[in-house]
């Protein structure tokens, strides 16, 4: 609307240039149905698995959603003539990414603190930090995998109780 055009049109722009609303509606698809089939779940392992399974896809949609909201609406992207996006608000993308790599460590930290593994949220953070040195990466690729991390990091510490930390103390023999 702010460009004057229908948002027919708009949305036919954007899925050309940006396949990922087109990628994510199947996830978000299955998530809506996994979500139903836990009021079903009477199995407490399957419960728990369906339930970190369900978690996992939607910080994943929600971290890939929100970047085609910040893409389009925050940076002021436009295409070059190669297909290259380019952000005229570069500075802005940049202290997102910074707050969002901040906020990843601190979620991964906190599972860490109650003996919650995140496997899946070092190897997201993992991912980021490879592509936010790579001048090939789109950054905001960079900028949701962090968004990602810090997600499901956060999703399964709301899920699984606190075990005992880990010990930093050396192990003694008794």
């Amino acid at each position: 609307k702010q460009e004057g055009r229908p948002v027919d049109e708009m949305y036919s722009y954007v899925l050309r240039q940006d396949s990922t609303l087109s990628k994510q509606y199947p996830v978000y698809l299955k998530a809506r149905q996994i979500h139903r089939d836990l009021e079903e779940e009477e199995n407490p392992e399957l419960l728990l698995f369906k339930t970190t399974f369900n978690a996992h896809l939607c910080a994943g949609l929600v971290a890939q959603l929100s970047g085609v909201v910040v893409r389009w609406r925050e940076l002021n992207v436009f295409f070059d003539e190669d297909d290259e996006a380019i952000y005229l608000e570069h500075t802005k993308l940049s202290e997102l990414i910074r707050e969002a790599r901040k906020t990843s460590i601190e979620k991964m930290n906190q599972c860490h603190e109650k003996g919650i593994p995140c496997v899946s949220s070092i190897w997201m953070f993992e991912t980021a930090e490879i592509g936010r040195d790579d001048g090939t990466t789109d950054k905001v690729d960079v900028l949701l995998n962090y968004w990602q991390a810090s997600l499901q990091a956060q999703a399964l510490q709301m899920l699984f109780k606190p075990k005992n930390p880990p010990s930093l103390e050396p192990a003694t023999k008794e």
